[in-house]
């Protein structure tokens, strides 16, 4: 018995881009296999959208800890630390989870 490798990944796109194909895909422009050969994209993905299973501007994978603009403080802190010759030490350190 032969053993096959599973490939997982995830496929990256744009809501713009999503948007514009469930409303084709909707309005009976494009069918849904097409839709997924043409923007490289499981039609279960789609079909998910289309039925409204999943918000056609959800994106995979997990929820994000911190907002953008939080995310964009913390990076501004370290390059600024990283600046002024500080650094983390091992007394210093902590670690959080969300």
């Amino acid at each position: 018995m032969s053993q096959h490798t599973i490939y997982y990944y995830y496929v990256k796109y744009s809501p713009v881009v999503m948007s514009s194909i469930v409303k084709q895909v909707k309005v009976g422009q494009l069918s849904v296999y097409k839709a997924g050969k043409i923007y490289n994209l499981p039609k279960t993905t789609i079909l998910d959208k289309v039925h409204g299973r999943v918000v056609v501007t959800a994106q995979p994978g997990p929820t994000p800890c911190l907002a953008t603009s939080q995310a964009d403080r913390v990076v501004k802190l370290v390059l600024d630390m990283t600046e002024r010759g500080s650094g983390a030490d091992d007394d210093n350190k902590t670690h959080h989870q969300c």
